[in-house]
Formats: C-alpha cells, sequence, structure tokens
C-alpha cells in the first residue's frame, strides 16, 4: 500500500500519517480515522 498516496486521496498530510504508523504501531486506517477525529 502506498501510505502518501492514499493518505492524499482521502486529504491528509502523508507525514503526519506515517508518524502515527511509525511512532504508536497503528495501521494506515486507525491513523486515518484518528487523524478525521482530531482535524479542525
Amino acid at each position: 500500500m502506498n501510505i502518501a498516496a492514499a493518505a492524499r486521496a482521502d486529504k491528509l498530510t502523508p507525514g503526519k500519517v506515517q508518524l502515527l504508523m511509525r511512532d504508536y504501531g497503528v495501521s494506515y486506517e486507525e491513523a486515518r480515522d484518528y487523524l478525521r477525529a482530531t482535524a479542525h
């Protein structure tokens, strides 16, 4: 899975998704849902 392309398709910042995945060991879906929930 191309994380950067998927993040851009979901209107998210690829770097933020990758940081969450690396730092917390979560899946792409979990990182995406977290960013959506905390977006203002």
